[in-house]
């Protein structure tokens, strides 16, 4: 249901715009192709052909406005059948594991943990009379927390794609105008790195829930062992790490950013010759420094 506010408030957002982005547009249009003709110094072959290369840029972010809500969708789409068919092989364009499917499925999981365990059985143990019932409470309260964690990053990762996308449409007009193209161009790869972000999210909860049976054993505790629950707790928390992660394997696909975290990196060689002379001071020096370096790299890649 949050998804869906946020999907039609992404539409409105475009159809709010959409007069002032034209303008933009025509603005922009009238400046370059004045400025291009007043300095132009070409023959009239050479004054053609630039001018049939404006048109079809023109024609290119002309078309790209008009259809703008067109192809936000069709890019949506997309990516999440190309998800679907990476992970379950399936060319569905709809969610075939939404974000509250996961949480249901966990918390179907760990719901019997909570009625085994008793009030009575709960005081007892704040009695300091028995240890084992408040152990299961907590551990069950930590798996429904975090399966409620990853719901809540894949809600995100799709209200992210409606906000970017949207405000993406106003920077669109500075594409005809060649002093601010690069301001157009960032915000058409945001809309690429948004569906790549998209695709991989798809990807990694088919997983979650195909495989949930074979990780999460959680029938298999009746005896009251905690450790299967800290098994599945460390499985869960695994899942959680991973779509955290979402944006890193982004970056590494769209600007090959992982090369700056790659283990023949100088920092690692310096600081392992540095250990190996014992000078330990500057060993850690040189690690500091290659954190912040790889730092600074995936800053520069994803934006912050």
């Amino acid at each position: 249901m949050v998804i869906g506010e946020f999907k039609n408030l992404s539409t409105s957002i475009i159809n709010n715009l959409t007069p002032t982005v034209k303008s933009m547009l025509y603005i922009f249009l009238m400046l370059d192709l004045t400025l291009s003709m007043l300095f132009n110094e070409d023959d009239g072959m050479g004054i053609f052909i630039t001018l049939m290369k404006k048109i079809l840029l023109y024609g290119f972010f002309i078309w790209l406005i008009t259809k703008y809500g067109y192809i936000i969708k069709t890019i949506l789409d997309g990516f999440i059948q190309l998800g679907n068919l990476a992970s379950i092989g399936v060319a569905s364009k709809s969610l075939e594991t939404s974000p509250g499917v996961v949480f249901s499925l966990v918390m179907s999981k760990i719901t019997p943990i909570f009625l085994t365990v008793s009030a009575g059985a709960l005081a007892m143990d704040l009695a300091l009379i028995e240890s084992l019932p408040i152990t299961l409470f907590l551990l069950g309260s930590s798996l429904g927390i975090v399966a409620g964690l990853i719901a809540l990053e894949i809600v995100i990762i799709f209200i992210k794609f409606y906000l970017t996308t949207a405000l993406a449409f106003v920077l669109m007009p500075f594409g005809v105008f060649s002093k601010t193209r690069e301001v157009a161009t960032k915000g058409l790869h945001s809309l690429l790195s948004q569906g790549v972000e998209i695709m991989v999210a798809v990807i990694i909860i088919n997983f979650f829930n195909r495989y949930i049976e074979n990780f999460l054993m959680l029938d298999s505790i009746d005896d009251k062992n905690p450790i299967g629950l800290i098994n599945n707790l460390v499985i869960v928390i695994f899942f959680f790490l991973l779509i955290t992660r979402i944006p890193i394997i982004v970056s590494t696909l769209l600007t090959g950013s992982i090369s700056n975290l790659s283990l023949t990196d100088s920092g690692i060689r310096n600081a392992s010759g540095n250990l190996n002379r014992g000078n330990i001071g500057k060993a850690g020096s040189e690690i500091k420094n290659m954190g912040e370096k790889v730092y600074s790299a995936y800053k520069k890649a994803t934006g912050g």
